[in-house]
């Protein structure tokens, strides 16, 4: 009884959000220690490394992992949608070899034959990676919030816990950290294997249909993706390693918000899903969205306030320059949990077209403002580019969804709703009105 109470008491949304934030500082520590250890440079070749294997499954995958979570939600078994993604993972996997080899002789030049050769093996094993994540949007769908928490703990945690081991052992190379960022996606399919138990043999879905759906999630998945990582790949060629260096952290204390708009989305799915027509849906999403933006801004105002303190105390002086940046990113913040929020309440309506088209109108907003701004103003100027790309993208969610500026007004029920939205379990009977 004692255990089922504590399994109750965590299995909540804010869960999320905490294990978020969590993964997210402890990101920022594994930084600290980079920094110290490689300087910008260093620093900006291992965010580009990175940035492209994590994009990979992304692209790789097709929105196939929407397609799961929605099956999930819809069908409430996992087991025939699953089978069918690893079939799907198996076909991807020689794409992703040669992705791979593309990838370390062109822009990833730059990198030792060593990081390189980590590279192209990470690369190699991205269809691992889908699967995971399409573990990971069983979990979402589930309501099971205790397990995608530690889903999206574990590979910052194993990342952060071999990187600290690193340093004490010997000097941290980029090639230590490649290696680091692979072992730690592998230990992650591992955990999401075991917490999402599907035989490996039995009925599976339909390929073809799986993909025919999965394409209508795609484009937006990948260009949200690659809002969040493109500049980083492409911060290297374009403004040097230094430079990318500096954007990397301002990027990095970015996504912090977005763990509460997870957790919000996660605690709304469902509601969304079982909306009873597409006015019903719209009441519901305008509250939560009006609930995301309050949410974001009650947490981006502290983190801009310390921020041209904290940053050069914990990243050294090099970093002084990161600050400006940091704080143009945090506008952006807003922007990307409400965006996340919106793409959610869309998703759960099927309506993956419409979350294409605002997806890629950010991605090319944000890379155009990239191509403008960066060669002249650096790390500043990447900054700017991601912060218009964020907002252009919440512009077009937003209106897809079709509220009233006075729906979308503030209130101080709110706050009061965002409590509810992430302390409530998602199967309650008592969970938070959103009509």
């Amino acid at each position: 009884m004692t255990q089922s109470r504590l399994r109750a008491g965590l299995d909540r949304p804010y869960l999320i959000a905490v294990t978020r934030l969590l993964s997210a500082f402890l990101s920022l520590a594994s930084a600290f220690v980079l920094a110290r250890a490689l300087g910008p440079e260093g620093r900006g070749q291992i965010a580009t490394a990175i940035a492209v294997t994590t994009l990979l499954p992304i692209v790789l995958g097709i929105g196939i992992p929407l397609v799961v979570r929605r099956e999930t939600a819809r069908a409430g078994s996992p087991d025939q949608v699953v089978r069918t993604a690893r079939r799907f993972a198996l076909l991807v996997t020689g794409p992703a070899i040669a992705i791979g080899f593309i990838c370390s002789t062109t822009f990833l030049g730059s990198l030792d034959s060593g990081a390189q050769l980590a590279f192209i093996i990470s690369a190699s094993t991205a269809p691992a990676s889908v699967l995971w994540i399409c573990d990971a949007n069983v979990l979402f769908a589930q309501g099971r919030s205790a397990a995608f928490a530690l889903t999206d703990l574990l590979p910052t945690g194993v990342n952060v816990a071999l990187i600290v081991v690193g340093a004490m052992v010997s000097d941290l190379t980029v090639t230590y950290a490649i290696v680091v960022n692979w072992v730690a996606s592998i230990a992650t399919l591992i955990l999401t294997s075991w917490l999402v138990r599907v035989p490996l043999r039995g009925d599976a879905r339909s390929l073809r249909s799986t993909l025919e759906e999965g394409i209508r999630y795609s484009g937006s998945q990948i260009a949200e993706m690659a809002s969040h990582r493109l500049d980083q790949v492409l911060a290297l060629p374009v403004v040097g390693a230094f430079q990318a260096g500096l954007y990397s952290v301002a990027a990095t204390v970015a996504l912090l918000p977005l763990a509460l708009g997870q957790a919000l989305g996660a605690s709304s799915y469902r509601s969304f899903a079982r909306a009873r027509d597409e006015v019903d849906a719209s009441v519901r999403s305008t509250v939560v969205l009006r609930v995301a933006f309050v949410t974001a801004c009650v947490a981006v105002a502290p983190m801009a306030a310390v921020s041209p303190w904290l940053v050069p105390f914990a990243l050294g002086r090099a970093f002084e320059d990161a600050v400006v940046p940091v704080l143009l990113s945090l506008l952006g913040s807003l922007a990307l949990v409400v965006s996340y929020v919106a793409s959610v309440a869309l998703a759960a309506r099927g309506r993956g077209w419409i979350m294409t088209v605002a997806q890629v109108i950010g991605l090319v907003a944000g890379i155009s403002a990239l191509i403008l701004l960066a060669p002249p103003l650096g790390a500043v100027g990447l900054s700017l580019a991601s912060t218009i790309g964020y907002w252009a993208c919440a512009f077009v969610c937003v209106g897809a969804i079709r509220p009233t500026l006075r729906e979308l007004a503030p209130r101080p029920s709110d706050l009061r709703r965002s409590v509810q939205l992430l302390f409530s379990r998602v199967d309650d009977s008592g969970s938070p009105d959103l009509s």
